[in-house]
């Protein structure tokens, strides 16, 4: 209930119970792809039934894997990208199956993007200058303009301290310049509170 799973973001997970063993095992046997799904306020009275799930996931790819002695399991999953939620399909399995497609990014002006971008990674940069056992390293890919500014974005959304509710609005934002804006409204609040 409190995972958001964004593209390009690496996940460790312990994995332990009897039907995510399940389900892992299959991913396994496949292309190694799962989803990696919020679930819905109120998700508490029905955990092991069918609780609701936020209409947009992460699709991500199991990359590594590590099974325990007590046949638990310790992956890691790399995000591949945003995924809307078809439909649920019935199924017999102990874990649950959807229908999704992926979310493309729309064309958007390049312009603007640019420079929203460059306002939230100065944004961040005054945030990290608080921590004084942080060095900040200019050169460090995140700061880098050849990154694909969603990714940017992503990344810098995972690095904050936000609730889930608001990681999982920025993983339904499709537009990335919409995206740009949100965050960059976020940081003036968070940069603000600390000054």
């Amino acid at each position: 209930p409190d995972v958001v799973f964004f593209p390009h973001m690496l996940m460790p997970l312990h994995v332990f119970e009897p039907r995510y063993l399940a389900m892992l095992r299959d991913v396994l046997e496949g292309e190694r792809l799962m989803g990696i799904v919020q679930l819905a306020p109120g998700w508490q009275a029905r955990y092991y039934e069918a609780p609701v799930l936020r209409p947009v996931l992460g699709i991500g790819q199991v990359i590594q894997q590590e099974n325990t002695d007590d046949g638990r399991a310790n992956i890691v999953v790399r995000g591949l990208a945003r995924a809307e939620i078809l439909e649920e399909i019935p199924s017999e399995l102990p874990y649950r199956l959807v229908r999704a497609r992926v979310l493309g990014v729309p064309e958007e002006d390049d312009r603007k993007l640019v420079m929203q971008l460059a306002t939230v990674r100065h944004l961040f940069v005054q945030l990290l200058e608080r921590l004084p056992q942080l060095e900040i390293d200019a050169d460090h890919p995140l700061f880098s303009s050849r990154l694909e500014p969603s990714v940017a974005l992503d990344a810098i959304t995972c690095a904050l301290p936000l609730d889930p509710a608001t990681q999982q609005s920025l993983l339904e934002e499709v537009s990335v310049l919409r995206r740009a804006d949100l965050l960059s409204d976020l940081l003036v609040g968070m940069v603000a509170e600390g000054g």
